[in-house]
């Protein structure tokens, strides 16, 4: 989020600045998703149990966008 912010996607939150951007344009938009999704459950879901994989698959998901995006 703090990425999609200094790269001046606007919105109130997360989600909106997602919104703003094309599977034809990211082609890691998909999996980012489906980390952002697993993040809100994760905060909102009392006892919410992670798996390792799925933790996995999350992190490599935030990191191919980050480096899709030229972030680093």
């Amino acid at each position: 989020d703090f990425f999609l912010k200094q790269a001046g996607y606007a919105g109130e939150h997360m989600a909106e600045r997602l919104s703003q951007l094309s599977t034809a344009n990211v082609k890691s938009l998909d999996g980012l998703w489906e980390a952002h999704k697993l993040r809100n459950e994760i905060a909102h879901t009392p006892g919410f149990k992670l798996s390792a994989n799925q933790a996995e698959r999350a992190l490599f998901a935030f990191r191919d966008f980050l480096k899709e995006m030229r972030a680093f």
